[in-house]
C-alpha cells in the first residue's frame, strides 16, 4: 500500500521508529503518503506542522497504536485504519490546535475507519479546537470516544455506519461534540451517545442530519448526560414493512422521537408534532392527500387513514365512526382536526408522548388499488420509509393529553381515568415512546427511567399478526414477562402503546434513564413484519374465580416451535398463593409433570392434545371457570373443555363460562384430574381443492385453482411432467393465504406434451394432489426415442457415460478412454449446449448438469442403490432429446 519514496515507520526491535529515509533533519516533511505497520508501543511524534497525501495504518487484529500529533497534521487524500486496530490520538497540554484535519475547505480528502476499529480522541485541555475535522469523504465504523473537549467536525460527508454495519460514537468526556454543518448519516444500526457532562450534538443550518432506518434498524441518540443536548434539527426516518401478504395492511401504532412547536395551552406548556410528513406527493411515503385530508386518497373524509384515542368514550365497534379512536381529518398544519361522533370537527395539538393509530396500505403508487375491494396480491403493502423532522426531544417528557376531559380543545397533565366509564376502556391510555432510541419498560419498576403514579406495569402493544395486544408486564428491577411468551421490554423508537391508569391523578414522564442501552436499535417494532403463520402463538386465557376478588388466571398458548414438556425458557411453573382461597393451573406432558401458569405446546396434528388442569379451592362451593381471550385459533381447531367429574363438557370456541362445584367431602369434585382441555381437528373443515385448471397461451402456461378451508397453513407447490407423468419436476410454490383462488403462470414450458399438477401440503404434512392436466406443444416428442441417448455401463458402479446421438452432431468415440474427465471426441464445428438430469425413482432430482459435447460423463459412486432417470433436454429449444434409465449398484 505504500507508494514509492513513502516513509515508512514499522514496529522495530529497537526503542525507537526506524524509517525507511525520508527524515530531513529528524523532522518529518511528508510530500507522499505515509504506512504505519503496529508491532510493538512504538509511539512516533510529529513535532510540528507537517503534511502528508495519505496515512495507512495496518496491523493485526487486535493490535493498538498511539499515534500522538503535538501539531496539526493536514492529510491532503486519505487516512485509512484497517480491521482491529486501536487507534488513539494523543496530545497531552495541547491547546488550540486541530489535532486531525482531513482534507481543506477546498479539498475531497476521505477518512475511513473500518469495522472493529477503536478510534479514541484523548488528551486535549479544555480551550482545545477539534480533535477531528472532517472537510472530505469520511466513513466510520467500529467505535469513536472523544473524551473531555474533544470535537468530530463536519463540513463534508460523514457516513457513520450502514445498513447492517454499526458505528459507535461515545461522546464520554466534558464537553465532547459532535458538529455537523454539511451532511452527516447516521446508518441504520449506529448510535450517538452524549453521555459526557455537557456533551453535545448540534446541526448548524444548511446542514443535513439524518438518522437512518431500514429493515435491520433505526439509528438511536443515547443516554444524554448532565447538561447535554442535541441541537438543531434533524431528519428522523422510520422504516415500515410490507410485503406479499395480507397480513402487512393492517394497523401501526405510531409515535414521535421529535417536536416541531412548542405550545402553551390552558398553562400547560408542551412540545407537540405534526403529520405533515405522512402528507406529501412523494410516492416513497405511505399516504396522500393532496393539500387536504378530506378531498381523496387514503384518508377520504369518512375513511381516515390516522386515528388518535379517547380513554373517556365508552368502548363501541357497532359503528365505523363510533367507540375510542377518533378520526384526524386534516393533517395540513401544526394543529390537527379530528372528526368527532357527531360529524363535526375539533382542533388541537399532539403533544409529545403521545401515540397514534395508522392504518398503512402502502405507498400512494398504487393508491385506487389499495383503496377498492377486492384487495389483491399484486396490491399488497409494499415498504415504505418516513421522515420526520423537527428538534429531537430530550430530558423529560412528561405525557400531557392531546384532550382534557372538561375543557374542550386543550390539553391535560394527567391520564385519562373516567371513573364513571364501565367499559373495557376504563383508564386505557394510547402513549409512545417519545426519544429517538428504544426505551426499557423494566425501568419502570425503580420509577428512575419511567416515572409514573397510579399507572399500572403492564403495556400492553398491538400486533398486526393476530389483531390482538401482546403485553409485557414489568414485575421487579429489571425484570417481568410477556404474553404471549416472548413479548419484550424494550419498546423501539417510534412505537406507540397502551398503559392503564387507575386513578384520575395518575401521570407519566419519560426521563433520558428510561432509554435502552442494550438494544438502542431495537428494529422489531411490532409494526413490522409479520410472523410466519406457523410460528404465529395463540394464547387461551383461563380464569378460576369465585368472586371479583377471589381468582387465579393461566395462559395456555400455542406455538409450532414448542414441546408439550417443560421448557423453562417459555413456560412459567405454577406459584401456589398463600392462603388463596382457589388456585388454577395446567400440566406439563413430562413423566413427572409439572404444573403451569404459562404453558406453551404446539397444535396438534392428526391425534387430539389432552392439557390436564389443577383445580383446587380451600372451601366447598360454587367457582366459574372463565375463557377470558382467545386468539385467532385456526378454524380447524375444536376446544373442548371436558368435566370428568360430572361428565359434561363445553365448547369453548363459542362458550365462555362453566358453573361447577366442589365439595371438598369428595376428592374427584377437585385436584389433577377432574378437568381437561381437549384440543383436536374438525377433519370437515380440512383444506378441499374445488378446481385446477391451465391453458396454452403466448406467454407461457396460466394455472389457477380454487380451495376452501386452506387459510394461512396450507402450501401449494406445481410440478410439470415432461416424460408422459413418469417423473415431476416443481415449477414454484407458495403458501396459503385465505383468499380461496391463487394462480401461477409457467413462463417456460417445453416443447412436447407438457403435465401439470398441483401440490397440496396441510398443516399435518399431509400431501395430496390434483388432477393432471395436459398442455400439448409438440405431440412427436412426447416419447423421444431411446435410441437417441446411450447410457453405459449399465448397471453401473462408480463412472457412468452418456453419449447423445441427435442430427447436427457427429461424434466419434475413442477407444479406451474411459476415466472420469478424460472421455474424448471429435465433433463436427454445429455444437449443441444439452441440459442433463439424473432422476430417481420417487422423481427427485438428483443431480443437474450441461454439457457442450454429445459425450458426458460423470461419478456416480455417491448414489445410493437403486434405478435412476437420464433426462437430456435440447438447450437451444428447449426440446426433449431422450430418457433412458440405468441402475445403480
Amino acid at each position: 500500500m505504500a507508494a514509492s519514496g513513502t516513509t515508512v515507520w514499522t514496529g522495530a526491535s529497537s526503542t525507537s521508529w526506524s524509517d525507511s529515509g525520508n527524515w530531513t533533519s529528524g523532522v518529518p516533511g511528508f510530500s507522499t503518503d505515509v504506512y504505519i505497520s503496529t508491532g510493538a508501543t512504538r509511539q512516533p511524534s510529529i513535532s510540528s506542522t507537517a503534511s502528508c497525501g495519505s496515512i495507512i495504518i495496518t496491523g493485526t487484529s487486535g493490535t493498538s497504536l498511539t499515534l500522538t500529533l503535538d501539531a496539526a497534521l493536514t492529510v491532503a487524500n486519505d487516512v485509512i485504519v484497517s480491521d482491529g486496530i486501536t487507534f488513539t490520538l494523543g496530545g497531552t497540554g495541547v491547546a488550540s490546535i486541530s489535532l486531525l484535519s482531513v482534507g481543506s475547505s477546498t479539498g475531497s480528502a476521505s477518512f475511513t475507519l473500518n469495522a472493529n476499529c477503536t478510534l479514541t480522541c484523548d488528551g486535549v485541555s479544555l480551550l482545545a479546537n477539534s480533535l477531528f475535522i472532517n472537510y472530505g469523504n469520511s466513513t466510520f465504523y467500529g467505535t469513536i470516544t472523544i473524551n473531555d473537549s474533544g470535537s468530530l467536525k463536519n463540513s463534508g460527508t460523514i457516513n457513520a455506519g450502514s445498513s447492517g454495519t454499526a458505528c459507535t460514537i461515545n461522546l464520554s468526556g466534558t464537553n465532547a461534540s459532535v458538529i455537523n454543518n454539511a451532511t452527516f448519516q447516521l446508518g441504520a444500526t449506529s448510535s450517538i451517545t452524549p453521555g459526557g457532562a455537557s456533551a453535545s450534538i448540534t446541526n448548524n443550518s444548511p446542514g443535513v442530519f439524518t438518522l437512518k432506518s431500514d429493515a435491520t434498524g433505526t439509528a438511536a441518540i443515547g443516554k444524554l448526560g448532565s447538561g447535554a443536548s442535541c441541537n438543531g434539527t434533524f431528519n428522523v426516518e422510520r422504516f415500515i414493512h410490507g410485503g406479499s401478504d395480507i397480513l402487512y395492511r393492517n394497523y401501526r401504532f405510531f409515535s414521535s422521537p421529535v417536536y416541531t412547536s412548542t405550545q402553551t395551552v390552558g398553562g400547560i406548556t408542551f412540545n407537540s408534532y405534526d403529520l405533515k410528513y405522512l402528507n406529501t406527493s412523494n410516492t416513497a411515503y405511505p399516504i396522500t392527500t393532496g393539500t387536504g385530508g378530506t378531498s381523496s386518497g387514503f384518508d377520504k373524509s369518512g375513511n381516515p387513514t390516522i386515528y388518535v384515542y379517547r380513554e373517556d368514550r365508552a368502548v363501541d365497534n357497532s359503528v365505523f365512526s363510533g367507540g375510542n379512536y377518533i378520526g384526524v381529518s386534516n393533517i395540513t398544519g401544526t394543529a390537527l382536526n379530528y372528526d368527532s361522533h357527531n360529524n363535526t370537527t375539533t382542533s388541537g395539538y399532539l403533544p409529545a408522548g403521545n401515540g397514534f393509530a395508522f392504518f398503512y396500505r402502502g405507498t400512494k403508487a398504487l393508491l385506487t388499488g389499495r383503496t377498492t375491494l377486492p384487495i389483491t396480491a399484486a396490491n399488497y403493502p409494499d415498504d415504505a420509509t418516513v421522515t420526520q423532522t423537527g428538534s429531537l426531544n430530550q430530558g423529560n417528557v412528561p405525557v400531557n393529553l392531546w384532550y382534557n376531559t372538561s375543557t374542550p380543545n386543550s390539553v391535560q397533565n394527567t391520564l385519562s381515568f373516567t371513573a364513571s366509564n364501565t367499559t373495557l376502556s376504563q383508564g386505557v391510555n394510547l402513549v409512545g415512546n417519545p426519544y429517538a432510541n428504544a426505551i426499557d419498560w423494566n425501568s419502570y419498576y425503580s420509577n428512575t427511567g419511567i416515572i409514573s403514579s397510579h399507572v399500572l406495569p403492564t403495556i400492553y402493544i398491538f400486533n398486526p399478526v393476530t389483531k390482538q395486544y401482546d403485553l409485557y408486564q414489568n414485575i421487579g428491577p429489571g425484570t417481568g414477562y410477556g404474553v404471549p411468551s416472548g413479548t419484550s421490554n424494550i419498546i423501539t423508537s417510534g412505537q406507540a402503546f397502551f398503559v392503564i391508569a387507575d386513578d384520575p391523578t395518575a401521570q407519566l414522564t419519560f426521563t433520558e434513564n428510561a432509554k435502552s442501552t442494550t438494544s438502542p436499535n431495537q428494529g422489531t417494532l411490532l409494526m413490522g413484519m409479520p410472523q410466519d403463520a406457523y410460528n404465529a402463538r395463540q394464547i387461551l386465557r383461563l380464569k378460576l374465580f369465585i368472586d371479583s376478588l377471589n381468582y387465579d388466571d393461566i395462559v395456555i398458548g400455542f406455538n409450532a416451535n414448542s414441546s408439550t414438556a417443560y421448557n423453562n425458557m417459555e413456560d412459567s411453573q405454577y406459584l401456589a398463593g398463600m392462603n388463596a382461597a382457589e388456585g388454577l393451573a395446567s400440566f406439563s406432558s413430562d413423566k413427572a409433570p409439572v404444573a403451569l401458569s404459562i404453558n406453551f405446546l404446539p397444535l396438534p396434528k392428526k391425534q387430539p392434545e389432552t392439557i390436564r388442569l389443577k383445580v383446587t379451592a380451600t372451601n366447598s362451593g360454587l367457582l366459574t371457570l372463565k375463557k377470558m381471550q382467545l386468539d385467532e385459533l385456526p378454524k380447524i381447531y375444536e376446544l373442548w373443555l371436558m368435566d370428568r367429574y360430572k361428565k359434561d363438557s363445553l365448547d369453548l370456541r363459542n362458550n365462555s363460562d362453566y358453573a361447577f362445584e366442589i365439595n371438598k367431602a369428595d376428592t374427584a369434585s377437585y385436584g389433577n384430574n377432574r378437568f381437561q382441555i381437549i384440543v383436536r381437528q374438525n377433519a370437515a373443515l380440512g383444506v378441499h381443492l374445488l378446481d385446477f385448471a391451465a391453458n396454452k397461451s403466448s406467454d407461457g402456461v396460466p394455472l389457477s385453482w380454487k380451495t376452501e378451508n386452506e387459510e394461512n397453513y396450507t402450501n401449494f407447490t406445481v410440478e410439470r411432467s415432461t416424460d408422459n407423468g413418469l417423473t415431476f419436476d416443481v415449477l414454484g410454490g407458495f403458501a396459503s393465504n385465505g383468499q380461496g383462488t391463487y394462480t401461477f403462470t409457467d413462463k417456460n414450458p417445453v416443447k412436447t406434451v407438457d403435465i401439470y399438477r398441483l401440490k397440496l401440503e396441510d398443516l399435518n404434512g399431509t400431501i395430496s394432489y390434483s388432477n393432471s392436466i395436459s398442455i400439448v406443444y409438440d405431440a412427436s416428442k412426447a416419447l423421444a426415442a431411446n435410441s437417441k441417448i446411450n447410457v453405459y455401463p449399465n448397471p453401473a458402479t462408480g463412472t457412468i457415460n452418456l453419449a447423445i446421438n441427435q442430427p447436427g452432431t457427429a461424434n466419434t468415440l475413442l477407444a479406451g478412454v474411459q476415466n472420469l474427465n478424460h472421455l474424448a471426441s471429435i465433433k463436427t464445428p454445429e455444437m449443441k449446449a444439452y441440459g442433463i438430469k439424473i432422476i430417481s425413482v420417487t422423481g427427485s432430482v438428483v443431480k443437474n448438469a450441461v454439457s457442450s459435447s454429445p459425450n458426458w460423463q460423470d461419478n456416480i459412486s455417491g448414489l445410493l442403490p437403486g434405478t435412476y432417470f437420464i433426462q437430456v433436454i435440447n438447450n437451444s429449444d428447449n426440446s426433449l432429446v431422450g430418457k433412458s434409465s440405468f441402475v445403480k449398484l
